[in-house]
């Protein structure tokens, strides 16, 4: 953990908590001293490996007492669940295939009448070498045995009703230069759409440069959430997984302990991933990095990790890495280890 020669020295601290209570309150005081020496909210990140909802619940009193505010990108998530969104990006996937699976799936779920038992039973009754939209082109035209008949002709109804509407997204010449595809997405809307849903199509046409429909598909959560979490000035609370290609002034990586980095259990992956994930949260920040341990936890974030393990020891993956020592005297001084 050592820098470049031409790159900020910075700071790099590892803090053990006897508990959450401490580690929450302590991370507050932490964001706070930052932004008292000048450092603007966007420019502070919280992260962790897995449960980060779990962490915002618990820091939210303790950044309330500071008047700290916290980054939410829960608007977009509600836009990108809502039915409207998710049939027009249903109707564009299927635009570029006739047989996307979760196009598809999505489409039916959504459906009055039909919804998810039909889902289960078309994949139930695919075939080895079929997808489930191959199975359920194949059922709409032959039938299948194991497909109630009273279900077919609704299913069939359905089915051709996607088809006609699939005439309107007829996809333009890519001959014709860019196409705005939040313009063209929203003239081929079937349902009504809200203003957060028009305001996430609008900001993810505006963040990309000329791609194609199925880049623009597929970066609209990801680049919608960024933009969420960075338009205000607020501490932004993540997954490492998420952070990636991100860089701030400063982070803190949240609960960097043996059983969660790395991941213990049936749900654990691959270490060297684990110790990858890791490097990507110790390389956000330009200037400070840290690092957070607690030696108990209790409640859901007691589940996380190796299963029921509330008494925590620090990730082996530091050891040797850090010395408590180069923590500076403002961390000394609040009496932490």
């Amino acid at each position: 953990m050592t820098p470049l020669n031409e790159e900020n020295p910075g700071v790099v601290a590892y803090l053990r908590f006897t508990s959450e209570t401490q580690e929450t309150s302590s991370i507050a005081r932490i964001v706070a001293a930052r932004r008292d020496a000048g450092v603007p909210l966007r420019e502070i990140a919280i992260l962790a490996r897995s449960g980060i909802d779990l962490f915002v619940k618990q820091c939210r009193v303790g950044f309330e007492a500071l008047d700290i505010p916290i980054a939410s990108d829960m608007w977009v998530t509600g836009a990108l669940r809502a039915p409207a969104l998710r049939r027009l990006r249903s109707m564009a996937y299927l635009a570029m295939n006739r047989d996307d699976s979760l196009a598809w799936m999505t489409l039916l779920e959504l459906q009055p009448r039909i919804g998810e038992p039909t889902v289960d039973a078309v994949y139930s009754v695919a075939r080895q070498d079929e997808s489930f939209g191959l199975a359920l082109r194949r059922i709409v035209a032959e039938g299948d045995e194991a497909i109630p008949a009273r279900a077919l002709p609704g299913l069939r109804r359905f089915y051709a009703s996607v088809l006609g509407q699939l005439e309107r997204f007829q996809l333009p010449d890519e001959n014709e230069g860019s196409t705005n595809w939040a313009e063209w997405l929203s003239e081929r809307a079937i349902d009504s759409l809200d203003d957060n849903v028009r305001r996430v199509l609008r900001l993810v046409a505006e963040k990309l440069s000329e791609p194609s429909l199925a880049t623009y598909l597929g970066q609209m959560e990801p680049l919608g959430k960024d933009f969420a979490l960075s338009e205000i000035d607020a501490v932004r609370f993540m997954t490492m997984t998420r952070a990636k290609g991100l860089t701030v002034n400063t982070v803190i990586l949240l609960g960097i302990e043996d059983g969660w980095v790395p991941m213990r259990g049936p749900n654990a992956g691959a270490e060297d991933e684990e110790r990858r994930l890791l490097y990507v949260g110790l390389t956000r920040a330009t200037d400070y990095c840290i690092i957070t341990m607690t030696r108990r936890r209790t409640g859901p974030l007691a589940r996380r990790g190796a299963e029921n393990v509330r008494t925590r020891s620090r990730s082996p993956f530091l050891n040797g890495i850090i010395d408590p020592n180069d923590a500076p005297e403002w961390l000394h001084a609040q009496g932490w280890e």
